[in-house]
């Protein structure tokens, strides 16, 4: 059995220990802990959001269709 938690250091206290206790009961287990470099979240969200943009282009509709008219039609 694995099992990842993803969490702040300030969530943990004596219950999140126990927790593990009771999942697993009398196993001989292995814990690693690992910092999650917050500016490399931000950074990879950033870049894969350009990446985004460049492949779907904005387009202009014009105000003459009738967007949700069309919407009714695909869906009969």
């Amino acid at each position: 059995m694995q099992t990842t938690y993803r969490l702040n250091s300030q969530e943990i206290d004596y219950s999140f220990f126990e927790a593990f206790k009771k999942l697993f009961h009398n196993k001989e287990i292995k814990i690693t802990i690992e910092e999650i470099p917050y500016s490399s979240n931000l950074v990879k969200m950033f870049e894969e959001s350009e990446n985004l943009q460049k492949k779907y282009k904005p387009i202009e509709v014009s105000s003459e269709i009738n967007l949700s008219a069309l919407a009714n039609d695909v869906n009969l």
